[in-house]
């Protein structure tokens, strides 16, 4: 293009005006949705937590309850999809009443938050020792593993 304007300085006077006039156009829109690095590069920043999400630091080793109230267990991890859902929990079960000592998974949604009578924060999974006992052991997949085109290589 570039050799053609050369030649042809008034076609591509023609061509730039429209481009110029697109580019300003949408430039408010793009301004509002994403912020620019100071080193030029495009960039999107967090600047604060919303009151709808948590952070990660807020489940790691948390206490989690059955349905008697009792601890079961504590959360070791959290199972992320490639689109940055939530999609599981990995508790580490502790032994007793028969159960022993495992990690299970559950999905992220069975996870509950209830407050205790102090107003504390509580995790709760509607089971109960048996069906812990019962659970599948958790096996986390090979780290680093990709699977299909345009992976990311996380997991």
């Amino acid at each position: 293009m570039l050799t053609r304007c050369l030649a042809i300085p008034a076609a591509c006077t023609i061509l730039a005006i429209p481009a110029a006039c697109t580019i300003l156009a949408i430039a408010p829109a793009f301004a509002q949705s994403v912020s620019v690095a100071p080193s030029g590069s495009l960039a999107n920043f967090l600047s604060r937590q919303t009151s709808d999400q948590w952070l990660v630091t807020k489940f790691i080793d948390r206490t989690v309850f059955g349905t008697d109230g009792m601890p079961v267990g504590t959360i070791k991890d959290l199972v992320v999809d490639r689109d940055g859902t939530i999609a599981g929990v990995v508790v580490g079960i502790t032994g007793g009443n028969g159960a022993g000592d495992k990690t299970i998974g559950v999905p992220f949604k069975s996870l509950q938050v209830t407050r205790a009578s102090n107003n504390e924060e509580r995790f709760v999974l509607q089971v109960t020792r048996s069906d812990l006992r019962n659970a599948p052991d958790f096996a986390a997949g090979e780290s680093g593993a990709t699977t299909g085109a345009g992976s990311s290589g996380l997991r």
